[in-house]
C-alpha cells in the first residue's frame, strides 16, 4: 500500500491493541502487511474546533515513542533515526484524535505537496483548517 491510516488513543497499550486487530483484520482478508524499511510516520493532530485553542499541545508534549514503538513491532525494519522520519502537523476540525499515517520514505515528499492545500496550525498563527475532512 501506498500509506497507512491508523486512528491513534493516547496509551501505548491501546495503540498495540489497535494494531493487532488491524493485522489480524488483513491477515484473515487475505491481504498483505506492509514492512517498511525506511519510512516516514506522519501525526495529524486534530482538535475540536469549537474548544479553546489554548487545549492544543506542543508536538514535543505528545506519546511519540508509544506509537512509534507499536508501529515498530508490526511494520518497522528498525525504528531508528537512520530508518524513520516523523512529521507532525496539527489542524483544528470536528473532534479531538491523531491520524497516522506510515509510508515508504521516498513517497513523503509528494504526500505532503498534496496536503498544502491544509490551513496548518503553527505556535505563532492558529487558523481554523478549511480544508481539512474527517469523514
Amino acid at each position: 500500500p501506498r500509506s497507512t491510516l491508523l486512528a491513534a488513543s493516547a496509551a501505548s497499550d491501546v495503540y498495540k491493541r489497535q494494531l493487532q486487530n488491524w493485522c489480524e483484520e488483513r491477515q484473515q482478508q487475505g491481504k498483505e502487511i506492509p514492512v517498511y524499511e525506511k519510512a516516514t510516520v506522519c501525526f495529524i493532530h486534530e482538535y475540536d474546533k469549537k474548544m479553546p485553542e489554548t487545549r492544543i499541545r506542543d508536538h514535543d508534549n505528545i506519546e511519540e515513542k508509544q506509537v512509534v514503538d507499536a508501529l515498530g513491532m508490526y511494520f518497522l525494519v528498525s525504528d531508528s533515526g537512520l530508518y524513520l522520519d516523523t512529521y507532525h502537523t496539527t489542524t483544528l476540525g470536528e473532534r479531538d484524535c491523531t491520524f497516522l499515517f506510515l509510508m515508504e520514505r521516498n513517497r513523503f515528499p509528494k504526500w505532503i505537496c498534496k496536503r498544502n492545500h491544509l490551513d496548518i496550525i503553527s505556535k505563532n498563527h492558529l487558523n481554523p483548517a478549511t480544508g481539512f475532512s474527517t469523514g
